[in-house]
């Protein structure tokens, strides 16, 4: 698992760029349906049963929270270990109360995509039963996952999804069907596909499974009859 909360220190926050690479999985962060840049944002709160860990994005309409264009006093777009005063579980987000923010993640040369992947704080963040929700599409698939009283399920498309082991109550594991290793890309978003205006949705991204590509039967082959070479030219010089 790449684990996208880890690169701030525990119990802080952290705001980077448009796009971060996680060094297997390169995120991005974007708006409305032309993926209009937008910072990401970082969390990783570690207290006893943590909830908000993970990466996010950073809407339009934030302006008191670690998305703000200027934080301390300090306009860089890349800041880690911020602290959590500025944090704000409202307006930092997967889609900032229905401003369709969207995260895509791209694995990176030479690893591929399981099909698991954790989302933090699928939780009742106002009180009122507003439970998150969001689909992720990947190929020609979608999936759409709710947020419910007693756990989450999957409402559309073809998924599993229960809790993450480690984590707090409202931090789940999604495990996408029909996943090819040949998918390269994953995007989460708000709501249900077409749905401009969303509910909470601001959960998180907190991990994504990642395994290295295997290498083609030709390519061992090929290992294999330059390692012979190798002791050959070897025996040689020693003769």
């Amino acid at each position: 698992m790449v684990n996208f909360n880890t690169i701030t220190a525990n119990d802080t926050v952290g705001r980077m760029a448009t796009t971060y690479d996680f060094g297997q999985v390169t995120a991005m962060a974007g708006e409305s349906d032309s993926f209009s840049p937008r910072y990401l944002t970082v969390a990783n709160f570690q207290y006893p049963n943590p909830e908000e860990v993970g990466i996010g994005v950073c809407g339009w309409t934030d302006t008191a929270s670690v998305c703000a264009t200027s934080i301390n006093g300090n306009s860089a777009v890349q800041q880690f270990g911020l602290p959590s005063s500025i944090w704000s579980g409202d307006t930092t987000e997967v889609d900032n109360l229905g401003a369709k923010d969207q995260l895509k993640l791209i694995v990176n040369a030479g690893y591929q995509f399981t099909g698991q992947f954790i989302l933090g704080s699928l939780d009742d963040n106002n009180g009122s039963g507003g439970f998150e929700d969001g689909y992720v599409t990947y190929g020609a698939s979608t999936v759409h996952f709710t947020r419910t009283a007693t756990g989450a399920v999957v409402d559309m498309g073809t998924a599993t999804i229960g809790h993450a082991a480690g984590f707090g109550a409202d931090v789940f594991l999604l495990t996408l069907g029909n996943f090819s290793p040949s998918i390269t890309q994953v995007m989460f978003a708000a709501g249900a596909p077409g749905n401009t205006t969303g509910t909470n949705n601001d959960y998180l991204v907190t991990a994504a499974d990642v395994t290295p590509v295997p290498l083609p039967a030709a390519g061992w082959l090929l290992l294999g009859g330059l390692g012979a070479l190798r002791a050959a030219l070897r025996r040689r010089s020693l003769g």
